[in-house]
């Protein structure tokens, strides 16, 4: 998060690396200069979404910030478990919970596209090409850093249905709102599965909006299922946020 008076420009240099054990798998690093602009907030968020290739197993990804004048750069570590992909049967991605970007900046990182062959080892360690890097617009997907709810803006959303190594999967994806105590606050009409691309992974995404301005303060879990008429839960995902009371903030205050 950035934060300034709207004039002047802010700069940062950041950068990641992602470890398997003691091997560097990939790693990127940027410098960002930006101003705030936003005259009711004064603060911006920079998020960067790198793609890389990596087999099943555990990571480590490391991230650090620094500007300028600081003294001491921030740093954040988090483990990070890439699951076995089942082979000719459907899994489940997210859902993940987001907003749309607004006045927040988002940086695609610049991924040139190999060849299947001898992946792993060509990207070990290298870093992605800054010149191909893309700022989205303000509609953008955001990724929640908290699974948390703030004000009127709608959730979003994202679910994706994938299979490896399969033309054709037959089946529904449901998704269901519900409360903390096990009530259901709603669902949305199932969306016949129709996965999409030409390589060996193909997958199906599914946006919705979720109107928490709606809701009542509390914890909420949104559910995706997949599966079909006779066995509609064959495959469930699920994703738990909480929406604050506005009042208790207050009451929190000085």
């Amino acid at each position: 998060m950035l934060e300034g008076d709207g004039d002047e420009w802010i700069n940062r240099e950041l950068g990641a690396t992602l470890r398997e054990e003691s091997t560097v798998v990939h790693s990127f690093n940027r410098r960002v200069s930006l101003r705030t602009r936003d005259a009711t907030t004064q603060t911006r968020q920079v998020h960067f979404i790198e793609r890389v290739h990596l087999k099943p197993g555990e990571y480590t990804l490391t991230a650090v910030m620094t500007a300028p004048d600081a003294e001491n750069p921030y740093a954040a570590q988090v483990q990070v478990v890439v699951p076995e992909i089942p082979r000719r049967e459907l899994f489940l991605v997210g859902p993940l919970l987001g907003k749309r970007a607004g006045a927040d900046v988002m940086v695609f990182g610049g991924w040139k596209p190999e060849s299947s062959k001898g992946r792993g080892k060509k990207d070990a360690g290298s870093s992605s090409d800054p010149s191909r890097d893309r700022v989205g617009a303000s509609k953008s997907f955001e990724p929640l850093l908290v699974q948390r709810a703030e004000g009127p803006e709608p959730l979003l959303a994202l679910t994706q249905a994938c299979m490896v190594k399969s033309k054709r999967a037959p089946g529904l994806v449901r998704r269901a709102l519900s409360a903390e105590d096990g009530t259901m606050r709603g669902a949305l009409p199932p969306v016949e599965l129709a996965l999409e691309g030409e390589g060996d992974v193909r997958c199906q995404a599914i946006l919705d909006v979720l109107p928490v301005a709606s809701l009542e303060p509390g914890r909420y879990t949104f559910t995706s299922t997949v599966g079909t008429e006779s066995d509609p839960g064959r495959l469930a995902a699920r994703a738990l946020f909480v929406i604050r009371d506005p009042n208790q903030d207050v009451a929190r205050s000085p």
